[in-house]
């Protein structure tokens, strides 16, 4: 199918990248893997067909000269470029607030300004071929956004707009550019990610999985070979027709609205659902208050006293305190199937708020307290971690509130059982 093409990979060392390569070599193509380490790409080059043409040649994609003088050895050693997938790319994270200048310039230079200098470089080429197929390696974050990897995401939108843009240029030419968005892929990025997740929150590898496999609706991850197979197609006369298109390989991840992103569990405590919530803000006026404050602060948006909690009634059990936050910004209405799910458990009450007669306050019974009271010290570990990724900085303030909530419901714990013998 790919007979007499000469394709160029960069980033072909491991995971979709050297899936991709071979895909394409098992379709006919010649090969020129790309990469920064030339042992990785030897040892990829040595797992494809004996049949398949393949060259190695290292390259820094962010790097002009590198780019230039890797083009011009592709060129040489097989003739001229058909085919180019920019696949290189990295991923970190980081809230805006703590994103570093070099983290920013980092991730725009290995995500996009990489892939716009091997563009340059062989577009000369493939624009002569008379059938030239580039394909850009996006990101479900390119097509959606997520919280934490904000530079990662602002470069992979960026590669989707370069590729509509090109593909423009490019379509009276008879040069296709799309772009390919994976979800979360058994790769590299996806095991460092979830060693970031264990480290920052003390979770168990499995768990931090698990936690990923949500945002699929598929309920997996995504394998490179899925991938590979959306990019051959891509480069096959089938999908002559089809340019400028950013297509999701992700089980149906770009279209879910809970999902929050990679990193947000790492910042933002995941475990801490909404009733545990509830009962914490009813329980202590002032921890209420700051959490109200740091939540303030970081989204840039006051917040009501749970007038916009809208939608969670579909979530009552299971919603993470960081798509709360997120309901917290974006919803209206009233508290509905949660305020009701909770009443019947006996766990709070409602109350009208005088200041306000299109509110109302949500509050714990004793029964709620009670309950609270057995979970406080198997969530205290929780709330620290909700607190760091706030952005609480004094810890001692926090363990000195922690304490004072604990002595109150002590006390509260006393006077019911006084009051109920």
């Amino acid at each position: 199918m790919l007979a007499g093409h000469h394709a160029v990979v960069t980033g072909a060392g491991r995971g979709i990248g050297a899936a991709i390569a071979a895909h394409l070599a098992a379709h006919g193509a010649t090969l020129t893997l790309m990469g920064r380490n030339a042992n990785v790409l030897q040892a990829t080059a040595k797992t494809l067909p004996d049949s398949a043409r393949a060259q190695v040649v290292t390259c820094d994609v962010t790097d002009e000269a590198s780019v230039s003088t890797a083009f011009e050895s592709a060129r040489a050693g097989l003739g001229p470029i058909s085919i180019l997938v920019n696949n290189a790319g990295q991923a970190e994270s980081a809230p805006v607030a703590k994103t570093t200048l070099d983290q920013w310039q980092r991730m725009l230079a290995v995500n996009l300004t990489g892939t716009f200098l091997c563009t340059q470089a062989a577009l000369a080429d493939v624009q002569a071929s008379g059938r030239g197929r580039i394909v850009n390696i996006a990101s479900t974050a390119g097509q959606r956004g997520y919280a934490y990897v904000s530079a990662y995401v602002a470069a992979k939108h960026g590669v989707i707009g370069l590729t509509r843009s090109l593909a423009l240029e490019l379509a009276a030419r008879g040069v296709t550019v799309n772009a390919v968005c994976p979800g979360y892929t058994e790769t590299d990025i996806v095991r460092e990610s979830i060693d970031r997740i264990v480290a920052r929150t003390g979770r168990s590898a499995e768990e931090a999985r698990a936690e990923l496999v949500k945002g699929n609706p598929q309920g997996r991850l995504i394998a490179p070979d899925e991938v590979a197979n959306a990019v051959v197609w891509l480069c096959s006369d089938g999908a002559s027709s089809i340019t400028g298109q950013a297509i999701s390989v992700s089980g149906g991840e770009a279209l879910g609205d809970e999902h929050i992103g990679l990193e947000a569990r790492a910042h933002v405590d995941d475990h801490m659902d909404v009733k545990i919530w509830l009962r914490l803000l009813a329980c202590s006026t002032q921890i209420e208050q700051q959490i109200r404050q740091r939540l303030r602060t970081r989204f840039n948006t006051t917040l009501p006293r749970f007038d916009y909690l809208a939608q969670l009634d579909r979530h009552p059990d299971g919603l993470r305190m960081n798509v709360l936050s997120r309901y917290l910004m974006v919803t209206g209405g009233n508290v509905t199937g949660l305020t009701d799910q909770l009443e019947k458990e006996g766990l709070v009450r409602r109350e009208a708020d005088p200041d306000d007669r299109r509110s109302f306050r949500v509050l714990l019974t004793d029964t709620g307290r009670r309950h609270f009271a057995e979970m406080a010290a198997e969530h205290e570990r929780w709330l620290i971690e909700m607190f760091d990724g706030l952005g609480v900085a004094n810890k001692d303030a926090l363990y000195a509130q922690l304490g004072h909530l604990r002595v109150h419901l002590a006390q509260r714990e006393q006077e019911l059982d006084a009051r109920e013998d």
